[in-house]
C-alpha cells in the first residue's frame, strides 16, 4: 500500500511539473508566422487575423497585455522610443521596423436626423498597395473596450501579407500604439491628422511624463469616458509629435463623444514663449490646417476643407450615414506619387450612439463593411450591454 501511494505521488508531482513547462507559443500559432511573440495570449491574437477584402483590409481581436500603464510610467516621445517599447515589453528584443504615424485627412463630427451623433474620418496617405487593420481591444487592465484602424504600411507590411504564411507577422503584436483612429464603449471616438508647414511640437514640464501622438489614442480610448475627460486626461502629459530634418510633421486631433461635445486639439507656442501648449477649439471638422486663431499661416483653406464647410452650411451640421460617407467620397483623394499625403486609404463612419463603425478601402464606395462594438468575438459569450 505503501509503495502504490508514492508512485501515486511521483506520478501526480510529474504532471505538475509538466503543466508547469513554459508553453512556446510559436507552437501555438495557426499557420502563420511569428518568430518574436512571447505569450499564448499573442499566439491567440495572431490567430484571430481575417482577411476581410483581398488582403486590403483583415481584422484582429487584441487578447494580449499591451502594458498600457507601463507605457505611460515609462513615457514615450517618438517613433524609435515606440518601437523600442513594443521590443523590450511585448517582443523578443529583435525589432528593427520604426512604427510610423503621419498622414493628410480629413475628419468630422455630425448629427443624423433621428439624432445620433455620427464621426466621419478619411485616412489618407500615398501608400501605392494598402493594407489596413480594424483592431478589437478589451484591456486586460480593466479599460474600455475599443475598435481602431491601423494602417499596416507604416510597419512595413503591404497587401495580402497578413494572408501570407511566410511573412512574420511579430510587429502586429505593436498594434495598440499604432491606432490611427478609433471608438470606445463610451461613444468616445479620436483620430489623428497631419498638419503641413509646420515642425512638430515637444513639450518638456519636467513633471510630465511624455506621450507620442498614437499612444495617446491609445490613452485615450482605453480611459476616456467623454471629451472632457480625454482633454484632461492628455493635459497631464508632455505631448510629442517631433521627426529629426523633416519640416512638416505636426499633428492635431479631432475627439468626439456621445454627447455631440467634439474638439480639436493643437499645439502652439504663444506669441514670445518658447514652450508648446495645447490649444482647444470647438470645431465639427478638421483637415490639415491650424484652426488655432493666428496659426493659419494666412492659407487658403484646402479643397476638402471648403467642400465639408459647405455642406455643413446647407445641412447645419445634420447628415445621415449615408450623406457621412458620401462626404467622404468627395473629399477622397486618389494617388500621387509625388504627393506623400495623397490616396484615401480608408473612409470610416463611426456612430457614436449604437456604437457602429461602417468602413470603405481604397476609395471603393460600393463594398461597405459594418461592425459593432458589443459584437462578440467567436471565444467570449454573448453581452447583453447596450449602448448608453
Amino acid at each position: 500500500m505503501a509503495i502504490a501511494t508514492v508512485t501515486i505521488l511521483a506520478a501526480s508531482m510529474l504532471q505538475g511539473y509538466a503543466q508547469q513547462k513554459p508553453v512556446n507559443p510559436q507552437e501555438l500559432l495557426q499557420g502563420r508566422k511569428a518568430a518574436l511573440i512571447k505569450t499564448a495570449e499573442q499566439a491567440q491574437t495572431i490567430n484571430s487575423i481575417k482577411d476581410e477584402f483581398d488582403g486590403k483590409f483583415y481584422t484582429m481581436t487584441y487578447y494580449a497585455d499591451y502594458m498600457l500603464d507601463t507605457l505611460l510610467a515609462h513615457g514615450v516621445c517618438s517613433n524609435d522610443e515606440m518601437t523600442m517599447f513594443v521590443a523590450k515589453y511585448l517582443l523578443k528584443p529583435m525589432v528593427k521596423d520604426t512604427i510610423k504615424a503621419d498622414a493628410a485627412c480629413s475628419a468630422f463630427q455630425a448629427v443624423t436626423p433621428e439624432g445620433d451623433i455620427i464621426y466621419g474620418r478619411n485616412l489618407d496617405y500615398s501608400f501605392a498597395s494598402p493594407c489596413s487593420l480594424m483592431s478589437r481591444f478589451a484591456p486586460k487592465d480593466g479599460g474600455y473596450k475599443s475598435i481602431s484602424m491601423e494602417s499596416l504600411p507604416f510597419i512595413g507590411y503591404k497587401q495580402g501579407d497578413l494572408s501570407d504564411t511566410t511573412k512574420d507577422l511579430s510587429m502586429v503584436i505593436g498594434a495598440p500604439y499604432m491606432n490611427l483612429d478609433g471608438m470606445n464603449e463610451k461613444g468616445v471616438a479620436m483620430s489623428v491628422l497631419q498638419l503641413s508647414k509646420r515642425h512638430g511640437f515637444e513639450q518638456y514640464d519636467p513633471a510630465k511624463k511624455n506621450l507620442y501622438t498614437t499612444a495617446a489614442i491609445r490613452y485615450v480610448l482605453d480611459r476616456a469616458a467623454s471629451t472632457d475627460q480625454a482633454i484632461e486626461m492628455l493635459s497631464q502629459y508632455n505631448m510629442f509629435a517631433y521627426a529629426p530634418n523633416c519640416e512638416s510633421r505636426s499633428f492635431h486631433f479631432l475627439i468626439s463623444d456621445a454627447s455631440g461635445k467634439t474638439v480639436v486639439l493643437e499645439y502652439i507656442q504663444p506669441e514670445g514663449s518658447t514652450e508648446w501648449v495645447m490649444s482647444v477649439i470647438d470645431a465639427k471638422f478638421v483637415c490639415n490646417k491650424f484652426l488655432t486663431p493666428g496659426w493659419d499661416e494666412g492659407k487658403e483653406d484646402c479643397w476638402r476643407y471648403t467642400i465639408i464647410k459647405k455642406k455643413f452650411a446647407e445641412t447645419n451640421g445634420v447628415l445621415t450615414e449615408e450623406e457621412a460617407m458620401e462626404l467622404l467620397s468627395a473629399v477622397s483623394q486618389k494617388l500621387k506619387p509625388e504627393e506623400l499625403t495623397s490616396n484615401t486609404q480608408w473612409s470610416a463612419v463611426y456612430n457614436l450612439t449604437k456604437r457602429t463603425v461602417t468602413l470603405c478601402f481604397n476609395r471603393d464606395y460600393t463594398r461597405r463593411f459594418t461592425y459593432s462594438l458589443f459584437e462578440k468575438t467567436p471565444d467570449e459569450p454573448a453581452s447583453d450591454k447596450k449602448a448608453e
